[in-house]
């Protein structure tokens, strides 16, 4: 948060004659820098306008809340710098709620935002205005030394994305670690079966989980809660070949694929350590439509050609997914553990072009690591894991 005093001019600094009428206009008091200081923001930590269309969290680490002598107060305010009506009538919080709560590591964690957060996270709820630009006003009064000389500043606002439906959430940089699971493990179902090639490539040897199934910050613990996912995606395939023989003959073909299909399923992040970490589970469906195509010509060597198409539709619900994961921070240092795999539940038929299923189940686990700082914005995550196939019965492979 940017900071504020009390304007040049202000009691009890000497008054101009036009600094006073200036500072009366804009207030009706200014308190003096050593009784009051001011913390204001307008904008998140990615610079982009505070707006109770999205969800925030500000975090102050622990032993870090505003060092004061008197009190400290997060108002918020309005576009036109009033509160904002809200359905729990509350417009501030501070020293004065004595219900805050603290986490198992001390910080404490505001979530400003225009819904109701999870029930154990209500007592830190300040509320904004659905849809509207707001800001932020960090008071603190009878400041202490650390506030006054600046070695004390306030947290940043770190915007939070929901997942789908309303429900919990996780801070901006911390979505690669759980929304790109979840597309990546729809990406993979849609390309393995689309088609019998593609299905067969992943029987082959490729995993159910493809590269980057973690993203940015995938270590990082997340806001402990429900929170419900839904995707959408349209998957497009195409592939083709041709082989010559002897006497000139030939035979072309060409196959296609494409989808529209739902991923959705739950997640619950647990609010308790396990082991000293951050424990969650989600489980992933898919459900929805894939279509398959395959054409080809076979030439013979007096120029006579014979042609023909196949088209497959198949609607219904796909494997499931489940995932587990842990894990910790330690400071900017963060470290997960995770398994993962597919049950074969889905509409699967040997027989048929298109597939929702992969008749075959198959488990992923591994650990990661990810490093990050907020208050400067950088990170790194890396991520390793090992992928084993069971074996597809309807073909025995």
């Amino acid at each position: 948060m940017g900071s504020k005093a009390a304007p040049l001019g202000a009691p009890p600094s000497s008054p101009g004659n036009f600094t006073r009428p200036a500072v009366a206009k804009s207030n009706m008091l200014v308190n003096a820098r050593n009784e009051t200081k001011y913390f204001y923001q307008d904008l998140d930590l990615a610079g982009a306008r505070l707006n109770g269309a999205n969800r925030y969290t500000v975090t102050f680490p622990q032993d870090q809340a505003p060092p004061v002598n008197g009190f400290w107060s997060l108002p918020l305010y309005d576009q036109s710098h009033f509160f904002a009506p809200n359905q729990i009538k509350r417009f501030s919080l501070g020293t004065k709620n004595k219900d805050l709560k603290v986490k198992p590591d001390g910080s404490l964690t505001v979530y400003v935002q225009s819904d109701p957060p999870a029930e154990t996270q209500r007592a830190n709820w300040l509320p904004a205005p659905k849809g509207a630009n707001f800001s932020l006003f960090m008071r603190a009064y009878w400041p202490k030394v650390a506030v006054t000389d600046g070695s004390w500043t306030a947290p940043p606002v770190q915007r939070t994305i929901e997942i789908g439906a309303r429900g919990n959430l996780m801070t901006k940089t911390k979505i690669g670690a759980q929304m790109r699971p979840i597309a990546t493990a729809l990406l993979a179902a849609v390309a393995v079966t689309s088609t019998p090639s593609v299905r067969r490539a992943d029987e082959g040897g490729i995993s159910v989980w493809l590269p980057g199934l973690f993203g940015s910050l995938a270590a990082v613990p997340a806001q402990p809660g429900w929170s419900f996912a839904t995707l959408y995606v349209h998957p497009s395939v195409s592939a083709n070949g041709k082989k010559d023989f002897p006497l000139n003959g030939r035979i072309v073909a060409g196959l296609k694929g494409s989808g529209n299909l739902t991923g959705f399923g739950p997640t619950y992040i647990f609010e308790t350590p396990i082991l000293g970490g951050q424990a969650a589970l989600s489980v992933l469906g898919i459900a929805g439509q894939n279509i398959a195509s395959i054409a080809a010509t076979l030439s013979g060597p007096r120029g006579n050609t014979l042609s023909g198409t196949l088209t497959d539709s198949r609607s219904g619900f796909g494997d499931v997914f489940p995932q587990a994961s842990l894990k910790w921070n330690l400071g900017v240092n963060n470290l997960m553990t995770y398994l993962t795999g597919a049950i074969p539940v889905g509409a699967y038929d040997a027989s048929r072009l298109a597939n929702l299923g992969l008749e075959h189940g198959a488990a992923d686990g591994g650990g990661g690591y990810t490093y990050f700082d907020p208050q400067t914005g950088h990170e790194f995550s890396a991520v390793t894991g090992l992928t084993y196939n069971f074996t597809n019965h309807a073909l025995d492979y």
